[in-house]
């Protein structure tokens, strides 16, 4: 059963007003009613772009709540943090613009942020921290959008590429160490558990040493594995 949306005029909406209202089941049908909205769907995920926001939710309690169905069956979408932000800048008329004038001034809103930040840290005031970093991701995260920066498709890839500073076997771990040895760098590993249970090899310095090329290596300080691989961007589509 497809359920329209309540919304019958051609009226741009938010993030935060947009609600996926479509049947049951893994086939997304076309919003109804909403200006400049497209969906696209694979199965497993389902992908909003509307008027240059984006939101992503897959099926599931974890990120898709399901309302009873005296309210029609509604799928209600949950944003990320970074497009609440995005969506939030956009409300106000922040919109896309890709110039070293919108680069400079998000870059002195982020550096106000900053400098409380510091300030806090001086202080030792964690409670105020908790504030001053929520304000820190909400204007980098603010400047990714003005920029039209997809800044959750750059974060997970960042972040799958840390895990390849990790090793998954004691044979690659192996090969880590020899990579260092050969830079006269002493090292060490321990294995920990990630957050499926899975073990994962973690490297060391195992002393305050420099490398051959004068490259200081602290103790204790977490080293690349060497099937380490960096983050790949999709270009900017303009």
């Amino acid at each position: 059963m497809s359920i329209e949306s309540d919304n019958k005029t051609e009226m741009p909406m938010t993030l935060s007003e947009m609600i996926a209202k479509s049947q049951l089941g893994n086939n997304v049908v076309p919003i109804t009613g909403i200006a400049n909205t497209n969906i696209e769907s694979n199965g497993s995920a389902t992908t909003i772009s509307h008027i240059g926001r984006e939101l992503i939710y897959k099926e599931g309690p974890s990120l898709v709540s399901y309302a009873t169905k005296d309210v029609d069956e509604k799928l209600l979408v949950q944003p990320s943090n970074f497009n609440m932000c995005a969506d939030i800048n956009y409300l106000v008329g922040n919109t896309i613009e890709r110039s070293k004038a919108v680069m400079e001034h998000q870059k002195k809103i982020i550096q106000g942020e900053w400098e409380e930040l510091c300030h806090n840290v001086e202080k030792g005031n964690i409670e105020a921290l908790r504030d001053d970093i929520a304000d820190m991701l909400f204007t980098v995260y603010g400047m990714a959008a003005r920029l039209g920066i997809p800044a959750d498709e750059d974060f997970k890839l960042v972040c799958d590429s840390q895990y390849t500073k990790f090793d998954t076997c004691l044979e690659d771990a192996i090969k880590t160490r020899d990579r260092y040895l050969k830079r006269g760098i002493e090292t060490y590993f321990e294995i920990k558990p990630n957050a499926n249970g899975e073990k994962l090899w973690v490297t060391y310095s195992a002393s305050d040493q420099i490398d051959i090329e004068n490259k200081p290596y602290p103790k204790g300080k977490w080293l690349k594995s060497a099937n380490f691989k960096e983050p790949v961007f999709k270009p900017l589509e303009y």
